[in-house]
C-alpha cells in the first residue's frame, strides 16, 4: 500500500497572525475612529458575529445597523479597511516553518480558520496566503465554524483527504483542539509563535 503524505493544517489568528485579541487592534479605535470598542462588542459582535463568520449573512448589513445607531462618521469601508490592516501582522517565522516543513515531507499545506467574507479574502489576496497555503478552510465559506463537528467534515473535503491520511492540526484555542481531535484529527494546542514554530520543526514526516 502506498504510503500517503500528511496534511498540516494551521490556524490563522493566534498561530499565523498576531492579532485581535491579543495584540486587541481595537483598543485604538475609539482614538483612531471616535468608537469605542464596548459598544461595539455589545451592539455588533455579540448578536452578529456567529451568524456572519457561518456565511449565514454578510458583514455589511450589521454594521450598517451600529453605524446608524451609532453618531460616527465613520464608513463601513473605512472601518473594515482600519480593521483588516490593523489585524494583518504576519510571523512570517511560523509561515516559513510550514513551507519548509511542506518541502521536507512533501505534504499539503492548509490553513483553517473563522472568518467573515471579507476579512478571509484580505488574507488570500491582500495579504498573499492563497499563494503560500494550498488549501484555505474559512467558516463562512462552508456554513459552519470550528469546532463544530460539520466544521471539520467539510475540511476533509476540501483537502481531499484519504482514508487513514494524517492531519495535523496547529491551533492556539483549546475547544477547536478537542473538536479536532473528536473528528480524528492529530490536533496540538501551541500557546505562543515560538511554540508554534518549534512544534512545526519537530514534526515527523
Amino acid at each position: 500500500m502506498t504510503q500517503t503524505t500528511p496534511i498540516l493544517v494551521l490556524d490563522a489568528d493566534g498561530v499565523i497572525i498576531d492579532s485581535f485579541p491579543k495584540n486587541h487592534w481595537n483598543e485604538t479605535l475609539e482614538a483612531d475612529l471616535g468608537i469605542d470598542q464596548i459598544h461595539l462588542s455589545e451592539l455588533f459582535f455579540k448578536p452578529h458575529w456567529q451568524s456572519i463568520i457561518r456565511g449565514e449573512k454578510p458583514i455589511e448589513p450589521a454594521l450598517t445597523a451600529f453605524f446608524q445607531d451609532y453618531d460616527t462618521d465613520v464608513t463601513i469601508e473605512e472601518f473594515i479597511a482600519y480593521w483588516h490592516r490593523n489585524d494583518a501582522n504576519l510571523r512570517h517565522e511560523v509561515i516559513e516553518a510550514a513551507l519548509a516543513w511542506k518541502a521536507r515531507t512533501g505534504g499539503q499545506l492548509a490553513l483553517a480558520t473563522n472568518q467573515d467574507q471579507t476579512r478571509a479574502q484580505y488574507l488570500e489576496k491582500e495579504l498573499g496566503l492563497g499563494k503560500q497555503f494550498d488549501t484555505i478552510i474559512v467558516s463562512c465559506y462552508i456554513g459552519f465554524a470550528k469546532p463544530e463537528p460539520e466544521y471539520f467534515q467539510k475540511a476533509d473535503k476540501l483537502l481531499q483527504r484519504k482514508p487513514n491520511q494524517k492531519v495535523i492540526f496547529l491551533d492556539d484555542t483549546e475547544r477547536n483542539i478537542v473538536g479536532a481531535k473528536k473528528h480524528g484529527w492529530n490536533a496540538q494546542q501551541v500557546t505562543d509563535f515560538s511554540h508554534a514554530v518549534e512544534t512545526i520543526e519537530n514534526l515527523n514526516p
